[in-house]
């Protein structure tokens, strides 16, 4: 059970992680065209 509490928090902070790179890296993009800076097409 103990196991199962803390993979499940692990999962969720990831998860969390996850969104808050996406956020992140969108408003460097908004940031980027604000100032100016051509975007990187690398992807």
């Amino acid at each position: 059970m103990f196991g199962f509490i803390v993979f499940s928090i692990l999962v969720i902070a990831s998860i969390a992680a996850w969104i808050n790179t996406k956020i992140i890296l969108e408003e460097i993009e908004k940031i980027k065209k604000h100032i100016g800076m051509p975007e990187d097409k690398t992807d």
